[in-house]
């Protein structure tokens, strides 16, 4: 199992939009920590140690280790995150508080494994979805959801219900959703050459030369 990721942060008393602007220039990003049972705490993290988080594809099903000033580290997962209108600066992010022996609902992404048959044979895979959301206990979380593809033919599917997960892990998802579907390569038609009406070429044919 992967080393869990560890962050610190600093509390802070809530501000406008012009305080949160002069911490970012400061190279620090706003935040708040919230939870079951808990008051919301404002907090800061540097702008560098949230990199390693953001090269995470699975980011928002990354348990995290947060340390805010000097207590006991929090398990955490990344609830929301605000970009800037480009999508390249982070100008905000919200952990929530995970509850140890209380379920979760998250939302992991789904990987797809292998060439399906029948794109081998000219198909086209269509992914139907990206995501998933499951419901479990924070130690049984899984950060993706791998499926082999290679056995389907054209026209073959993947349904949620046909999905492979541990028992102790529940899929908040419609049963008869499609995931992954093979269609068949659509055969462009070529358009019939336009001919001229046979009544038309006689007409022309029997029209008297005019000297």
């Amino acid at each position: 199992m992967a080393e869990r990721l560890k962050l610190s942060a600093s509390s802070r008393s809530w501000g406008g939009k012009g305080r949160a602007r002069r911490m970012r220039q400061q190279g620090l990003i706003p935040g708040v920590v919230y939870g079951r049972g808990m008051d919301s705490i404002p907090v800061v993290v540097a702008e560098r140690d949230l990199s390693q988080l953001f090269q995470l594809t699975d980011y928002e099903s990354e348990l995290i280790d947060l340390r805010v000033d000097d207590g006991d580290p929090m398990d955490v997962l990344v609830k929301e995150t605000q970009f800037d209108h480009i999508g390249e600066r982070l100008l905000h992010i919200d952990f929530f508080r995970i509850t140890r022996g209380e379920k979760l609902d998250v939302e992991v992404p789904i990987v797809v494994l292998g060439t399906a048959e029948g794109v081998k044979m000219g198909g086209i895979l269509q992914n139907n979805m990206r995501a998933v959301k499951i419901r479990c206990l924070p130690k049984d979380l899984i950060h993706e959801l791998r499926i082999d593809v290679s056995a389907l033919g054209v026209g073959d599917s993947i349904h949620i219900r046909d999905l492979n997960v541990p028992d102790t892990i529940e899929i908040l998802e419609e049963p008869q959703r499609t995931v992954v579907t093979v269609l068949a390569k659509k055969v462009e038609e070529k358009a019939p050459e336009e001919e001229a009406p046979e009544e038309e070429a006689a007409t022309e044919a029997k029209e008297p030369v005019t000297e």
